[in-house]
Order: C-alpha cells, then structure tokens, then sequence
C-alpha cells in the first residue's frame, strides 16, 4: 500500500502586498464555534463566539473560477466577538471607526458594511510548509497585517477620481452582494445564500440549533436529505436584515489559531 508524499496544492491568486482600498462587503454572524486554546494556557477547546468580515478590492481582479471569469478580488477575516483587553476584534473596530471601544459596549455591527477602508497584506508561506507539484515553490497565504484603518478625506478624493468611489458616501456599491447575517434575527433567505461550507459551520452552533430546534432554521441539504424535517422546521419569513447589538463576552488573547488567515 502505498502512502505518504506530496499533497496535491494550488496557489490561489494573491493581491499585492501592501496597502490597498478595501469595501467591506459581508459580515457573517457564525455563533458560537470551539476554537483552540494554546498549550501555555492550559490547552483543549473552549467555545468562543465569531463573527466573519469580507472585505473585496476594487482595484483588483483575479480568475478563482474559469466560467466567472475575473471577479474583484476578496479577503475574509474571522473574530472573536470580544472587546476585552487586546482583543483584536477591538483593536480592528477602533482603527476603522477612530471611537474608542469599551469592554462591555454594545456596538451595531451593521453600519461597516459597505464602508471603505486601508488594509495592509503581507504574504507569509504556508505554515504546515506545503509546496505545489507543478513548480516547488513554497504555497503563501495573504494576511492582514494591520487592520482595516479609516479611509482619509484625502485617499476617498484619489480613488473617487479613478472611480473606485462613487461620491463622497459613508457607504459604497460593490461588485459581491452585500449581505449581513446576524444570529439573533435570522433570517432564512440570507443564510441560504451563505456559501455551503459555512453554512455548515453556523449549523453547528449552539444558537443555530437552537433555531432549528424551534422550527425558525433549516439547513436545506439536511431537509433534501430528510424531507420529513421540513414540516418541523419551516423557513421563516424573510425579514430586513438588522444588527443586533455585539455584547463582549469574553476575552481572546488565549486563541491558539490565526483568525485572519481565511482568505480567497
């Protein structure tokens, strides 16, 4: 039996290094997930809440799929929803806003989405150290290395005048639909056009259960799969999407992995 050798990788197209205009298109509340605790804090798992930021830029494309042909191109950004301490959910609302954060603040998340912003990406290689068959070279992942930073009067002149933005607005059009998914006032039309892959991951929290559990979510390819579920579990009716307040609920410094190397 044979085993073992080189896994099979491709390099996904990179932006730029450097500082680069980002629109946040996407916020996705996941709920409450089981993350990793570093050894020097003990170890195992505990459960933490996350929520997820795309952002798109503008003045960049790529080819992720042959038929779609060249689409803007993304970066995703997992949190902690934590305003203790150094928590970097925090430490990247700040930046971007300019206001100061306490620790037991509510904050309406729903109001970054679609506003522009500064991100800086650096590439770093691939921390399990993979290389692709084709050419030996070393796969890289593109990070964010400072956070979203409030755009200057002076930038938003400069990329209006390229047209990258439309007026002087607080909120921008982008290419990717935008959508807020909040937990906490579900709604099923949103979820369903969540990609599948984290649709899975929002299934397995606690909140969404609990939803299903009271006929107010569904998870389609389950009810395809077990059609008599779906008398149990009927979409609720669509709602507007609104924000429900981001509380601090604990903090995340003891995370073992890197929240802001999900990227496409």
């Amino acid at each position: 039996m044979d085993f073992g050798g080189q896994r099979k990788v491709k390099q996904k197209p990179l932006l730029p290094e450097g500082d680069h205009l980002a629109i946040c298109y996407m916020i996705t509340d996941l709920g409450t997930q089981e993350v990793k605790v570093a050894e020097k804090f003990g170890g195992g798992t505990k459960p933490q809440g996350k929520v997820e930021f795309a952002f798109e830029f503008p003045e960049y494309k790529a080819v992720y799929n042959d038929e779609k042909g060249q689409q803007v191109m993304s970066h995703w950004v997992m949190q902690t929803k934590s305003f203790y301490g150094s928590s970097r959910l925090k430490i990247m609302l700040e930046s971007w806003s300019k206001k100061k954060i306490g620790a037991n603040d509510k904050v309406d998340l729903s109001v970054y989405l679609g506003r522009a912003c500064m991100i800086t990406i650096e590439h770093n290689p691939d921390k399990n150290g993979l290389a692709d068959d084709d050419t030996g070279s070393t796969i890289v992942w593109q990070n964010m290395t400072n956070f979203p930073t409030k755009l200057s009067d002076a930038d938003r002149e400069a990329y209006a005048k390229k047209g990258f933005l439309k007026g002087d607005k607080k909120t921008y059009p982008t290419e990717n639909e935008k959508s807020y998914f909040d937990l906490g006032k579900f709604d099923q039309d949103v979820f369903d056009k969540i990609f599948p892959f984290k649709q899975k991951k929002i299934a397995g929290s606690p909140e969404f259960e609990a939803l299903v559990a009271n006929g107010k979510a569904i998870l389609k390819e389950q009810s395809d799969a077990k059609p008599q579920a779906a008398a149990v579990a009927q979409p609720v009716q669509a709602q507007p999407a609104q924000a429900a307040p981001m509380q601090s609920i604990a903090p995340d410094i003891d995370e073992e992995e890197d929240e802001d190397e999900i990227s496409f």
